[in-house]
């Protein structure tokens, strides 16, 4: 006979709201999220952003700030412990080109940055920047 063990499991909440608004020439957007993980994380999100037609293409811009309260652990090679208030903000820009119907040429600079205790966590990829151009293709 075998024993399964079973963890007891926390469920894990995402509440999400949206609002955008097309002004003809541009459309400006808002966006909520509030987030509850089985980790120990809980944290508010708001972000800004717009997009509008721009020579052809879509330029977007946008920006978000992220607080609440970070309780997880992580233990292993690198033991890391997360306990208290957290903090982020990102900012970035984009442009997309259609090239045909299906296939677009796309471009993307941000920029994200932590405080508190996120600040020398490793594994939380708010600190840095991003910069790429690609080719979207739809099949």
């Amino acid at each position: 006979m075998r024993k399964i063990h079973t963890a007891k499991k926390k469920p894990i909440y995402v509440i999400n709201y949206g609002l955008e608004y097309n002004l003809g020439s541009w459309t400006p957007m808002f966006a909520y999220q509030f987030a509850h993980q089985n980790n120990g994380r809980r944290t508010h999100m708001f972000g800004l952003s717009a997009k509008a037609d721009v020579a052809g293409g879509k330029a977007m811009l946008g920006a978000r700030y992220v607080f609440g309260k970070d309780n997880a652990k992580k233990v292993g090679a690198n033991e890391v412990t997360v306990d208290g208030d957290v903090r982020a903000w990102t900012i970035g820009a984009a442009y997309e080109y259609p090239l045909s119907k299906r296939t677009a040429v796309k471009a993307y600079a941000g920029y994200a940055d932590a405080g508190k205790e996120w600040k020398e966590v490793e594994d939380v990829a708010y600190n840095g920047y991003q910069v790429y151009l690609g080719l979207r293709h739809a099949f």
